[in-house]
């Protein structure tokens, strides 16, 4: 009947504006988090070990999602353990950031796998690779992925990771999206670290000009 068609219209309006409204709440709340990692934590700096914050926060990206990511297996090529010293709540919102995008795309896998590598830079520097299994690279889209200015990065970790680069760049460390995979065949991220300014050292007692 007529009303029962303008019923079912409403009722898909209905869903529509609720899809919206919790869009744009979740997006709210992305851009506040963003924005509080500039506030009191802005100035805070930790030391800690790298390999073990990955496999902290892994963890903590399965307790948080129940059995969503419960399939998901993380595997690690390691060369070191790697050292961070910075600002410790936005070098861990870049690493949760980084495995959830990538648990997301894996479970497109028969066995979804999350892969981090740790290793240096020609230069030197401290570099993660954070891979997957189950969304193949494009180069004509995938090098848009981190672009603010693209519509399609969603609510989620990919947004966040994007919102978190500039304010990463900004504390002289970048993100990239690169190819990972034994055939180089599937999405992945680079995160090179900040450089570590070089300990100073402390003149010896011997060196030293004696003053009497």
């Amino acid at each position: 009947s007529v009303r029962d068609f303008f019923k079912r219209q409403f009722q898909a309006l209905d869903e529509v504006v609720a899809d919206i409204q919790t869009g744009v709440m979740r997006s709210g709340h992305v851009v506040q988090e963003i924005r509080s990692l500039t506030g009191v934590d802005g100035g805070a700096v930790e030391k800690m070990q790298v390999l073990p914050e990955i496999q902290k926060q892994f963890k903590a990206l399965l307790r948080e999602n129940g059995t969503h990511f419960v399939s998901v297996n993380l595997k690690h090529l390691a060369k070191e353990n790697g050292i961070y010293e910075g600002n410790p709540v936005i070098f861990r919102r870049v690493l949760l950031s980084a495995i959830e995008c990538c648990a997301e795309w894996a479970l497109r896998s028969e066995s979804p796998e999350v892969l981090v590598e740790i290793d240096r830079d020609k230069y030197s520097g401290l570099t993660l690779r954070f891979g997957q299994n189950g969304n193949r690279y494009n180069p004509d889209t995938d090098p848009k992925i981190l672009d603010p200015q693209e519509d399609d990065a969603g609510m989620g970790a990919l947004r966040r990771l994007t919102l978190l680069k500039s304010l990463w760049q900004d504390h002289g460390g970048n993100i990239t999206v690169i190819r990972m995979g034994m055939s180089q065949r599937f999405t992945g991220f680079c995160v090179s670290l900040p450089a570590q300014s070089a300990p100073t050292s402390e003149p010896s007692v011997t060196s030293a000009k004696k003053t009497t």
